[in-house]
């Protein structure tokens, strides 16, 4: 009875240890998905970047990347709130630059991958940036033709 418990208290101190490195190692996502499951089986089946918080990192990467003065970027209409909050984060200057515009219309186009799973076909533009944490991507930027 002594060894089970000890094995039972063995066993939970390991998952708990492995869910406190993983909160640090994809900091700062760690809410995004925990799972054991390879990242493609989490891609497949489940929401990943929920709350959108990668866009963050995806539009600093497209201010840094082109230096032209006026960039257009646009999203899924469901989640294009998540472009506008998380521009809203950027200092003025840079937030001065961006336009957020319909899908269609947009140079550079955001996915948080909530109601697109899989990879998206050329027609919608080159992959130019990604974010990832735990395996699974969280965030794709498309540079449109």
């Amino acid at each position: 009875m002594r060894a089970a418990a000890g094995g039972l208290l063995l066993l939970l101190s390991l998952g708990t240890a492995q869910v406190a490195w993983r909160m640090v190692a994809e900091h700062p996502f760690q809410y995004a998905y925990f799972s054991l499951l390879p990242g493609r089986v989490v891609e497949q089946h489940f929401e990943r970047d929920y709350w959108g918080l990668a866009t963050r990192q995806g539009l600093e990467w497209v201010l840094a990347h082109d230096p032209r003065p006026v960039l257009t970027v646009g999203m899924d209409e469901r989640t294009a709130l998540t472009l506008l909050i998380n521009s809203k984060m950027l200092a003025p200057a840079a937030r001065a630059r961006l336009r957020i515009v319909a899908p269609a219309e947009a140079e550079y186009y955001f996915s948080i991958h909530r109601w697109h799973p899989g990879p998206y076909p050329a027609a919608m533009g080159r992959r130019v940036h990604t974010v990832e944490a735990g395996g699974a991507t969280l965030l794709t930027v498309l540079r449109r033709p």
